[in-house]
């Protein structure tokens, strides 16, 4: 008789283990259908054992909103038109007001057609998808006003307005310059913008430090507050009409009106009294209209009009002037005492009564009288708040005035400080690259906010009307925010934001509306692929649940865990809630890779917390009564390395419940991790790392399903649910977990299977260590050094230096194995955007260039940061202004279309090249490692691509025919040298019919010195049959010319001399590699039929279309790799490897071949720098002509960079060639000296290599993963060995 259990665990017979496995993984799929149907039983247990009920759809039939066309930005309590046309008056713009219907609707808006997750920030300033605000009619309606353009599939803005005749950059300063003591981003933080169109100046006031609250109400202005939170910039529908505007008083530092249509003087004067009301005492009012400017008598009556009433409240005129383009301004600031308004003449408007002084504005009608000056807790008037950024943390004047205000104030901030750093950032698997607007819907003191403020993102603060009043402390601390009541929709426009935070808020609401409701206006107002977190009790996230469940959102759960708990305070509960592909294409036709909407919430437990990280028996994990612990102490059962674990912190025969209501693992089966209810595996109780082990994962998957009981027998007692964990000290008998595992936490795992991606794990023994013993290199400019531009040996054997050959790669051999120091004081660099204006001082101690640079305002020191003013030797009015001098100069020169990719020579701090991301145009900054000490440092440091390199004997290391433009700006390089040679290599790299811009002396100074230099240069160019396109003189007396190259060769075949002369096709080929420069004329690319290569599409149809120099089946490669990098980049880098995307912003592809990898993350607020190795196919030409750019480079040799430079390296299938060439150990050093701390390494091999790489990378101290074996993820860390 045969025993039933032997044949599935000695696998007899192979025909009844196959037959088994198919009827389970049939049962299993009927059970996920019928569950899929019905409903989804899902559990996170809290402290006492609670968990989720089981979900039951809700009684509702979702319908989408109907009404036309229009119902795609249905917003219920503006769109009331039943309660608008009972209106008895509409002169007060009682039609634009709040007008709730009764019930709420609860229908759900529809995505417009075509519909695209939004461009991401910082790019979404310049330009949104048209699909996404369909809705051109302001394109016409401005169209003579430069407010906002179509162009292909975009809406694009200039950055102009109908005061803006010279762009809103210069309007800002003209304001300033008016004014200095506005200090904008210091004095002044906190503006509201009235009538703001498409929110221009709130959008380039960001890069002042300065956060505005555009505001406009919905008329005949179509979809302008739309436009301006598609682009990320911070606004809200309002009016100034019959009632208060939702903001507490003496909130903001400056109000400004451009034009707003706004009659300040009618009703008695209540609009401007209301701005009077919110404008912080010695605030600021700028107004910007024809009655400042304009003399006819109909200006004048208004003007006269709105004298007499600043006067009568005490508004001081402190500047009043109008700029060259004729647009006039007049400044007026509030008053800062009482004695003025005792002075009056006439108590009109009259102060308010102490009952009136209230920050009660939801629904209260607009007053006549103007409100009194705020006081402190000791009744003394107001000061101003600190400077901008010490405000954020120092005690606000408006501190409630109760004992425990302070310390509250100063827990709170602690306390979102912590969370947010430890959890939100790092632990919720949120992708923070693809967030800009988030709303805290309960914001407290504006702690979450303020915890974000490194952030590159924006939050409105919002404080529920039944909630205790702190919007004035918000404000005071620099932040925004808006009174609002949830059991109402919110003024704003559907899919406009990107998270929503709400903590402890749905208990509140449920006593006074119903959370369905709330539940609706949610879904309204976040962006498909947006976040919602909630933190609130087990009994509120119950009654969520369902609601979110019958939205048609599959709810998936993760116990999240880890050291990182402030104050050791559990870390909450995860619940994330995925809107599937399949569901959302109800309402939206989404790409394989786009996401829906994700919704994670968390229990309250600060009222429940008795775990700590020492000595615990239960875990933080929470849920039921767990034995095992976070991390460290005396745990019974501890989830970190080391130690005799007997079960790790999310799965297998855990004595926790975890998630879900058994007490087994962290799923809904007796052994399972995450939402997967049986393991791949089988019965293992050994690893499949290789070898003969008894059972290998890769034959033993039973089943991967979500949330489902699949009635498996097996007997696993360890289970992870996507990537490996390699290596492991203790010897643990359960390793399991949700995702991700660690590599070379240096245990031995009696199990470790992988579930979802059926993958073996790779284990290595202590003997498999990299024995080396690391030194930190020793010399007191170490923490700089670049082996190959530092070798100094080989250097003062140099026979020349005339030709910068000391500045040339001088590799020493062997590379040497010392890790370079951390300067002291490092800290993780300030990420962008905020970096491209400051950064750390300790980062890059190198203050020579502040002295020697002191009056042409590159770069200054303030405080423990150097600053970036956006100045340079021939920036005079501002690198802004210097960069649209350029294009005044020649407009075809046409930046972001089609001048994409520019090379910066002796770029300084790169400064042109870091505002010319604003244009949508990638700058290669280029200087060497000379006199002018860190600049190509500063750049990199600043989030500007940027290379060392020099102009010597050598080929720049660059394909023929690759750049759009070419600058430089004084760059110190004798072009006409050695036969012209440096000029000969520009013309080698530039494309043809590119530019050259020369601005130097030479070009506008007229001694004899100057003049022979120009004399010489214009011969030279005219040689190599360059055409001066353009000369002119800025209003600084800086000069610059343009030079083109040929397109054909009909000036070659016309010079009377061949000299220089053309090149022999020998030197055609790319070789660029410690090639000599040479003294002839680069010949002109030709496409596939011979013909002169044509300038590539306009961007960004250039990024799909390989250019004509590609070789023949170029476009069919391209197109396949194109396919590849988007979908792995969009299912698996952004999303599955754990990598925290907005703190990436300098990135490396070690091996680009088509770019695909850089092109996938086009939309993401990054650079890449592309590389292809010497040995490699040569594709770096197609880079270029995709508009991406990219560097030559031996990978057996040293980067030609400076330590700690670049946030993300990624290789795929390099290291595995490289090996063959030299040893891999040195590679892995020179990965160490360039990457950041805290930065990423993404490799993707063979599992040969990846086990050669990673014992040296665990000798170095990195934490390493492996997804899917062929992934490794390593982070480095601060780690450096003992001096």
């Amino acid at each position: 008789m045969i025993n039933t259990a032997s044949p599935f665990k000695e696998k007899k017979y192979p025909f009844v283990f196959a037959l088994s496995v198919l009827l389970l993984i049939a049962a299993v799929f009927f059970l996920f259908k019928n569950a899929a149907v019905s409903s989804l039983v899902v559990g996170v247990g809290d402290d006492k054992g609670t968990s989720f009920t089981d979900l039951v759809d809700l009684a509702v039939k979702w319908e989408l909103c109907g009404g036309g066309p229009t119902s795609v930005d249905y917003i219920p309590c503006l769109d009331n038109f039943a309660a608008i046309k009972k209106l008895k008056s509409r002169k007060h713009m009682e039609a634009q007001e709040r007008h709730c219907p009764d019930p709420n609707p609860r229908c759900l808006p529809p995505l417009p057609t075509g519909y695209k997750l939004p461009v991401a920030w910082p790019k979404s300033r310049d330009m949104i998808w048209y699909d996404n605000v369909p809705h051109p009619k302001l394109v016409e309606f401005k169209k003579e006003q430069n407010w906002v353009r179509k162009s292909g599939d975009y809406f694009v803005f200039p950055g102009g307005g109908t005061q803006f005749k010279e762009g809103v950059t210069h309007y800002i300063d003209f304001i300033e310059k008016t004014l200095p003591t506005i200090e904008w981003g210091k004095h002044i933080r906190v503006v509201l913008d009235v009538g703001c169109g498409v929110a221009s100046f709130g959008g380039y006031l960001l890069d002042k430090n300065v956060i505005t609250m555009s505001f406009a109400p919905r008329d005949v202005h179509e979809a302008q507050i739309q436009f301006a939170l598609e682009r990320g910039i911070p606004a809200t529908l309002s009016v100034i009409g019959t009632r208060k505007l939702t903001f507490p008083d003496d909130a903001y530092d400056l109000i400004h009106c451009a034009r707003c249509r706004v009659h300040w003087d009618k009703d008695g004067g209540k609009p401007l009294l209301e701005l009077n009301r919110i404008l912080r005492p010695g605030g600021f009012f700028i107004w910007s209209a024809t009655p400042v400017y304009l003399k006819d008598e109909a200006h004048r009556n208004v003007w006269n009009a709105m004298v007499a009433l600043t006067e009568s409240m005490c508004w001081k005129t402190v500047a009043k002037t109008v700029d060259a383009s004729g647009i006039g301004l007049v400044i007026y600031r509030k008053p800062v005492l009482y004695s003025c308004y005792e002075q009056r003449k006439d108590n009109h408007p009259p102060l308010c009564d102490q009952k009136q002084s209230l920050n009660n504005s939801w629904y209260v009608p607009l007053t006549n009288c103007i409100s009194r000056l705020p006081v402190d807790s000791n009744g003394n008037l107001y000061n101003w708040p600190q400077p901008w950024p010490q405000r954020l943390t120092s005690k606000p004047s408006s501190l409630s005035t109760e004992p425990d205000a302070v310390e509250a104030f100063n827990d709170d901030t602690k306390h979102w400080s912590g969370l947010v750093s430890d959890v939100y950032l790092e632990g919720l698997a949120i992708n923070w690259s693809s967030i800009r607007n988030v709303m805290d819907m309960n914001a407290g003191y504006g702690g979450f906010a303020a915890a974000l403020i490194g952030q590159p993102v924006w939050v409105m603060n919002v404080i529920p009307i039944d909630a205790q009043d702190t919007l004035s402390t918000i404000f005071d601390r620099g932040l925004i925010g808006t009174y609002h009541d949830w059991c109402e929709s919110f003024n704003t426009y559907p899919r406009t934001y990107d998270l929503l935070h709400s903590r402890l808020l749905f208990e509140n609401l449920t006593r006074r509306c119903d959370i369905i409701d709330v539940a609706v206006e949610m879904d309204r107002i976040l962006r498909p692929g947006g976040y919602v977190l909630i933190q609130d009790t087990m009994e509120m996230i119950n009654k969520l649940s369902p609601i979110l469940h019958s939205l048609h959102c599959s709810i998936c759960f993760a116990d999240h865990r880890g050291p990182f708990c402030p104050h050791h305070h559990q870390q909450p509960h995860l619940l994330r809630l995925l809107l599937p592909a399949a569901i959302l294409s109800k309402r939206h036709r989404f790409t394989h890779h786009q996401r829906g909407l994700h919704f994670i919430a968390y229990p309250d437990n600060s009222d429940n917390n008795d775990n700590t990280n020492t000595n615990n028996n239960n875990s933080s994990g929470g849920g039921g009564n767990n034995d095992s612990s976070s991390s460290g102490g005396n745990n019974d059962n501890s989830s970190g390395a080391g130690g005799n674990n007997d079960n790790s912190s999310g799965g297998g025969n855990n004595d926790s419940s975890g998630i879900g209501d058994n007490n087994n693992g962290s799923g809904d089966d007796d052994n399972n991790s995450g939402d997967d209810d049986n393991n791949s595996g089988g019965d293992n109780n050994n690893s499949s790392s290789g070898g003969d082990t008894n059972n290998s994962s890769s034959d033993n998957n039973d089943n991967n399903n979500n949330g489902v009981d699949g009635g498996s027998d097996s007997s696993n007692n360890n289970s992870n649910s996507g990537t490996n964990v390699v290596g492991s000290d203790s010897n643990n008998t359960n390793n399991s977990s949700s995702s991700t595992n660690d590599v070379g936490s240096d245990s031995n795992n009696n199990n470790n299977d992988t579930t979802n991606n059926n993958t073996n794990v790779v284990a290595w023994s202590d003997s498999d260590k990299d024995p080396t013993e690391w030194k930190v290199c020793k010399w007191p400019t170490a923490a700089d050094y670049i082996p190959c531009l530092d070798n100094n040996d080989a250097i003062k054997k140099l026979k020349s230096r005339s030709h910068m050959e000391h500045r040339e790669r001088h590799c020493p051999h062997p590379p040497p194995r010392c890790l370079v120091p951390l300067p002291d004081g490092y800290k993780v660099p300030i990420p962008w955007p905020k970096s491209r204006d400051m950064i750390r001082y300790d980062n890059v101690p190198h203050p020579k260039l502040v002295e020697y640079k002191k009056e042409q305002n590159w770069v200054r020191k303030s405080g423990e940061f150097f600053v970036f003013p956006g100045g340079g030797t021939q920036f005079k009015h501002g690198v802004t202004s210097y960069i649209e001098f350029i294009q005044r100069t020649f407009p075809p020169i046409g930046w972001g279309r089609d001048i994409n990719v520019v090379l910066d020579v002796g770029c300084g701090v790169a400064s042109f090249g870091g505002y010319l991301i604003d244009k949508n145009v990638t700058t290669m900054s280029l200087a060497p490692k000379d006199e002018h000490e860190a600049q190509i440092q500063f750049a990199l440091e600043r989030g500007i691509p940027a290379i060392l390199s020099v102009i010597g004997t050598q080929k720049l290391p660059f394909p023929d025919d690759s750049f759009d433009l070419i600058h430089c700006a004084r760059c110190r390089v004798h072009w006409d040298g050695d036969g012209g040679k440096p000029l000969l290599e520009l013309n080698r790299i530039l494309r043809p019919g590119g530019f050259f811009v020369w601005s130097a002396t030479p070009v506008y100074k007229k001694d004899e010195r100057h003049f022979n230099i120009w004399q010489s240069m214009s011969n030279l160019t005219a040689s190599i049959c360059w055409k001066a396109v353009a000369r002119a003189i800025d209003s600084s007396r800086i000069g610059l010319v343009i030079y083109q190259k040929p397109i054909s060769y009909s000036c070659y075949k016309k010079r009377e001399a061949n000299d220089p002369p053309l090149c022999d096709a020998k030197w055609t080929f790319n070789s660029s590699w410690y090639q000599p420069l040479i003294s002839c004329v680069s010949e002109l690319p030709l496409d596939r039929k011979d013909n002169v290569a044509k300038w590539p599409k306009p961007w960004p149809e250039r990024l799909q279309h390989p250019g004509v120099t590609s070789e023949r089946r170029a476009v069919e490669s391209l197109e396949d790799s194109n396919d590849y990098w988007s979908g792995i980049v969009s299912s698996l880098y952004l999303e599955g490897l754990s990598l925290n995307w907005s703190r990436i912003r300098n990135v490396m592809d070690m091996n680009a071949t088509y770019g695909g990898f850089a092109a996938a993350l086009i939309d993401k607020p990054l650079w890449v720098m592309n590389v292809i190795p010497i040995d490699a196919k040569d594709t770096l030409p197609t880079i270029f002509d995709r508009g991406l750019i990219g560097i030559y480079h031996d990978w057996c040799e040293s980067f030609s960079t400076y330590p700690r430079t670049y946030d993300l390296l990624h290789s795929s299938y390099l290291l595995t060639t490289v090996a063959q060439r030299c040893d891999i150990k040195d590679v892995i050093v020179e990965i160490d000296r360039i990457l950041r701390p805290e930065g990423f390494l993404v490799v993707q091999d063979t599992m040969d290599t990846i086990n050669k790489i990673s014992p040296i990378l665990r000798s170095l101290h990195w934490s390493l993963k492996l997804y899917q074996n062929q992934f490794l993820v390593g982070i480095k860390g601060f780690w450096r060995p003992s001096i």
